[in-house]
């Protein structure tokens, strides 16, 4: 009896939180519309600093987050279709969505549409999508951050369909990839010889992608590939800093009070206490870094933690992808990343 209860607790918890907290949350926001004044969008690359700018925004009044609507769980092998079981939201499993989709900017896909715009609303019935931050937001909850590690190849269609505010947060891919290599959603990634492309929506995308990357024989080249095509698709879309506002991650480090005037400028916004979340690690840095935030120089620790060779072949794929805002330099090309 023991054994039977430890296995069906934890689903009946989950159940009473459903009911306690993400029900009503759902049934309140039954008809509200996506507008600029309550929901902020935020792109940003998986290990891009995504989860501490969200934590910045927590520290407004009335604030809930959306976290990672297009989450599909531990990639295995490029181009290879995600377990449809596993995802926070099932209708974005049921339409197929790959773990980084694209849409096309003018696509006509109305199913998909209505799914975004539950997600966008708070109408989602999910419990991760809401958890991360605590369900106790949900109550008072009435300005929404929806955090997309996920989402840069779909944002611009996005944001042509939804009047959300947009941040895009970039940061150095060498610093990315060096991150991600270290955690296991990505470290166990197969690489084959014929990089087979699954069946997908827009998947031809990538067909195209790959043409024009030539060879993708290492786990750095594959996460180069999939940063430059988000990159190329947001940051070098010409709306980037028209329709949403580009963030560099390296700035907002570097000159932090800088780049909170300019949210609060492009958003009407007045942060209460920013500086609370300033040197504060975010909940997604784990100990390892932490040994990074502290040293010297922690937006350089990706020169330390790859090889040359590595560093060479993460920047020879960006400049298959004529992207130069970003070279064996710590920081960008901040002229060319703000035009």
């Amino acid at each position: 009896m023991r054994n039977i209860l430890h296995e069906i607790w934890p689903k009946i918890h989950d159940r009473w939180l459903l009911l306690r907290y993400v029900r009503p949350f759902n049934n309140k926001n039954a008809q509200r519309a996506v507008t600029s004044q309550n929901t902020m969008c935020l792109f940003c690359s998986p290990r891009g600093g995504s989860t501490w700018l969200a934590e910045i925004f927590l520290t407004l009044p009335g604030t809930a987050l959306i976290d990672e609507p297009l989450w599909r769980g531990k990639l295995s092998s490029p181009f290879q279709n995600p377990d449809p079981l596993t995802r926070k939201v099932t209708a974005i499993a049921e339409l197929g969505f790959f773990y980084n989709q694209h849409i096309p900017e003018n696509a006509w896909w109305p199913e998909a549409e209505a799914v975004m715009a539950d997600v966008l609303a708070g109408r989602a019935l999910s419990l991760g999508l809401y958890d991360e931050q605590g369900l106790i937001r949900l109550e008072k909850g009435d300005f929404f951050i929806a955090k997309f590690c996920y989402g840069n190849l779909l944002m611009p269609w996005l944001l042509s369909r939804f009047d959300a505010s947009a941040i895009l947060l970039t940061r150095h891919p060498c610093a990315v990839i060096a991150s991600q290599l270290r955690l296991p959603s990505w470290k166990d990634i197969r690489i084959s010889d014929d990089m087979k492309i699954d069946e997908f929506p827009y998947n031809d995308f990538y067909r195209k992608a790959l043409e024009k990357a030539g060879s993708i024989d290492s786990r750095e080249k594959y996460l180069a590939l999939i940063w430059a095509l988000g990159f190329r698709h947001t940051a070098m879309h010409p709306l980037n800093n028209k329709r949403w506002l580009t963030i560099a991650y390296e700035r907002l480090v570097t000159d932090f009070d800088h780049e909170i005037r300019r949210i609060e400028q492009r958003f009407g916004l007045m942060f209460n206490d920013p500086d609370a979340v300033r040197d504060r690690p975010s909940k997604s840095i784990k100990e390892h870094s932490l040994i990074r935030l502290r040293s010297e120089n922690p937006l350089g620790a990706w020169q330390k933690d790859l090889s040359q060779k590595q560093i060479s072949d993460i920047l020879n794929v960006l400049e298959k992808f004529e992207i130069d805002i970003y070279s064996a330099n710590i920081a960008p090309d901040y002229d060319k990343l703000y035009s």
